[in-house]
């Protein structure tokens, strides 16, 4: 595995210009291709997998559950997404958790891969892989459209990456519901914060009913903290069980002698 992080120069012959089904085109036959975006900075190449540096400063972290869902969605759709590569420095700018779960599924041997392919500085490297994953140059969901495509489409939730504790967060009860059907096999720990966010809902709910405010949203906040010790400390000075992710904050308020 060593050699795939060593980068350095690579001999020239080792890249090769990629195109979908072995150079077919994709523009409608007899009809002229239009030029090619002027902010199109990429171009395709297929390298292999040792020319790929993984960038020591890459921010991004994914926990053992991202993996798995990441892992599962590599073995069934397949790549659909290529790695960023910045041919200056070596380094992967965009794809680090792609690429080190295609490293597993492909049992450590080499390979190649088609690959986007930039010519930056270090800087603007650096730029561009934060922007790549700046949550807030992305867009967000449509909760109605998400449902159509669950309840109507036939989409597998699952299949998408969501858990039921996420369909339970983003979806009031009854879509939730109609997303989730019965099939909710689940992990202990999240059956346990299925049903502490059920609890939560229902207890909003009457009291909503009784302030005769049915319509208002359903009411969140999230608290980060600075570091796990922080957090740890919080935890045990409230008494919580450390492992739940979500707390009724009428259990704080009753804690601190509100209400």
């Amino acid at each position: 595995m060593s050699s795939r992080k060593s980068g350095g120069n690579v001999p020239r012959q080792n890249i090769a210009a990629a195109s979908p089904d072995g150079g077919a085109r994709l523009d409608r036959k007899n009809e002229a291709m239009p030029e090619v975006s002027r902010f199109q900075r990429f171009r395709v190449a297929r390298v292999s997998r040792a020319m790929l540096k993984e960038a020591p400063y890459n921010p991004r972290v994914m926990d053992e559950h991202g993996h798995k869902l990441l892992n599962r969605s590599l073995k069934k759709s397949g790549l659909v997404e290529t790695i960023v590569w910045n041919k200056r420095t070596g380094n992967v700018v965009g794809g680090h958790q792609r690429l080190s779960e295609l490293d597993k599924l492909e049992g450590g041997k080499d390979y190649a891969l088609d690959v986007a392919v930039i010519d930056v500085d270090e800087t603007e490297e650096r730029e561009i892989n934060i922007k790549l994953n700046n949550q807030n140059m992305m867009g967000a969901y449509d909760t109605e459209k998400l449902a159509a495509l669950f309840i109507q489409d036939g989409v597998q939730f699952a299949d998408t990456g969501f858990s039921a504790l996420d369909i339970e967060l983003n979806f009031d009860t009854p879509v939730a519901n109609a997303i989730l059907g019965t099939d909710r096999e689940e992990e202990p720990e999240v059956v346990s914060d299925i049903e502490t966010i059920q609890k939560i809902k229902a207890a909003r709910k009457q009291g909503k009913e009784r302030a005769n405010h049915k319509n208002s949203p359903e009411h969140f906040k999230v608290i980060v903290f600075n570091s796990m010790e922080s957090m740890d400390e919080f935890v045990n000075y409230f008494g919580l069980d450390g492992e739940m992710r979500y707390i009724d904050g009428e259990v704080i308020k009753s804690k601190i002698g509100i209400g």
